[in-house]
């Protein structure tokens, strides 16, 4: 489990500095708007989410693949919540380009996430 944190550790350090090189060399494009909040969302809900499913796998015995739907279902209503909640706070309207960065990440904790499942679940069988 300590390898799976530090491995999200690591992939949220290197988007958020991905996410601050584009929003330094394109500032009109309105990337540096909640630079900082969206990718310290999309790190605790991913994290947050990878550790329940594999508590309540191990502590229920549910199978890994039914709680890894019904959280990523959940993360994906909770993403869409949080943009939908940025564009209600006013200002300028999101630009494209900070939704393309931000589902970018999205799939990179996402695809990040099934490899780490799918690794525990080849070491169960």
């Amino acid at each position: 489990m300590r390898k799976d944190i530090s491995l999200y550790m690591i992939l949220g350090g290197l988007l958020l500095v991905g996410h601050s090189f584009f929003a330094e060399t394109f500032p009109e494009r309105g990337l540096e708007r909640f630079l900082i909040a969206s990718q310290l969302f999309l790190f605790i809900l991913f994290l947050n989410g990878h550790v329940l499913t594999v508590f309540l796998s191990n502590k229920f015995d549910i199978y890994l693949g039914q709680v890894f739907l019904g959280f990523s279902i959940s993360k994906f209503v909770l993403s869409g919540l949080f943009i939908l909640y940025i564009q209600s706070l006013g200002g300028a309207p999101i630009s494209k380009s900070f939704i393309l960065i931000f589902i970018f990440s999205y799939f990179t904790y996402l695809t990040t996430e099934v490899i780490l499942l799918i690794k525990k679940l080849n070491k169960e069988g």
